[in-house]
């Protein structure tokens, strides 16, 4: 076999220069960082993609065909530049796509290292976006946020889980688990927190690990269930009020004020089996019950005006002044149903001496 010229060398790099611009994204990245000589070594990379649906990769086995035919002089028709036209098109769009990722993804980076504990926490509000884009990436950076020095974004980053759930419930259950015996209490509740979202997809899966989180001795647990437990009031509410009860009934206070403010999602489903929750909520001699059942009674006002009318000149005679003042902000949510039953009581309140 005969050596090739200096000039066919210098012909067959620059027919591969052309080329280049048609590789996938991720070989045109691998190429880059070759340096000056840039190999031409993934022939077999390149050879399994042959048939690949993907656009960027039609692309280049299109552009080779027409430079083979070019070679051997063979006529290329105007059909072969049409198809080629339209798969540059759709690969364009893609690498604008892939291009649009990839600067997330070095957002996200950037982010979850800086030393600034607020903008870590900040990151961390949107990273179960992440998840919807790129689940691998999203998992690497949960287990870093796990192991963040500020509990609050550890938390948070516990929290994130529920995204998961949208796209592989095995895989959420799995880190469910882990998280719910993490040797860190903020990781804990975050954890516990995010099963409101496993019972929306998967209510039948989701029970058995509320009843045992309800059961859990750690506070912090108990606390993340109970704050999720709104979300099962839309999935399966007789489960819910089984829960309410037990949750009102928790040793610790914190625990029954957030379980006595997810009534307010109840009201919405099932008003008939809300109200004498309400009824009993603003009997309670625990203060904390009371000033926590306040805070959802708004949501009593658009399903059963005059039931919330009884409570609420029940609760502006309250001894708590925060059950006093939380009950007076709830007007503002008669006003949106029935403007003439509530005007008369913003006149009265406006005159209240207190």
């Amino acid at each position: 076999m005969s050596k090739r010229t200096p000039e066919q060398f210098k012909k067959r790099r620059k027919e591969r220069e052309e080329l280049i611009k048609y590789l996938p994204v991720d070989l045109q990245l691998e190429m880059s960082h070759k340096g000056n000589k840039r190999p031409w070594h993934f022939d077999q990379n390149l050879l399994k993609r042959r048939h690949s649906d993907n656009s960027m990769d039609k692309q280049f086995f299109k552009a080779v065909e027409l430079k083979v035919k070019q070679k051997l002089g063979k006529e290329i028709e105007q059909l072969d530049t049409e198809v080629l036209t339209q798969i540059q098109e759709q690969a364009e769009k893609e690498k604008l796509e892939l291009s649009s990722a990839l600067k997330t993804f070095i957002f996200y980076e950037n982010g979850f290292n800086d030393k600034d504990d607020y903008i870590r926490e900040s990151i961390v509000e949107s990273l179960g976006e992440l998840v919807k884009v790129d689940k691998d990436k999203y998992l690497e950076l949960y287990e870093k946020g796990l192991n963040d020095k500020d509990n609050y974004i550890r938390r948070d980053v516990a929290k994130s889980l529920g995204e998961l759930v949208k796209v592989d419930k095995d895989k959420y259950l799995e880190l469910y688990e882990k998280g719910l015996n993490d040797k860190n209490d903020y990781v804990r509740q975050g954890t516990a927190k995010s099963l409101g979202e496993l019972v929306k997809v998967d209510k039948d899966r989701a029970i058995p690990l509320y009843e045992k989180g309800f059961n859990n001795k750690n506070d912090y647990v108990r606390q993340g269930i109970a704050k999720s437990l709104s979300e099962l009031a839309k999935a399966d509410k007789d489960k819910y009020l089984e829960l309410y009860e037990k949750g009102l009934n928790d040793k610790n206070d914190y625990i029954r004020r957030i379980t006595v403010e997810s009534l307010g999602e109840l009201v919405k489903v099932d008003k008939d089996r809300a109200i004498p929750l309400y009824e009993k909520g603003f009997n309670n001699k625990n203060d904390y019950i009371r000033e926590s059942i306040v805070e959802s009674l708004g949501e009593l006002a658009k399903v059963d005006k005059d039931k919330y009318l009884e409570l609420y000149e029940k609760g502006l005679n309250d001894k708590d002044y925060v059950v006093r003042r939380d009950v007076a902000k709830s007007l503002g949510e008669l006003v949106k149903v029935d403007k003439d039953r509530a005007i008369p009581l913003y006149e009265k309140g406006f005159n209240n001496k207190n």
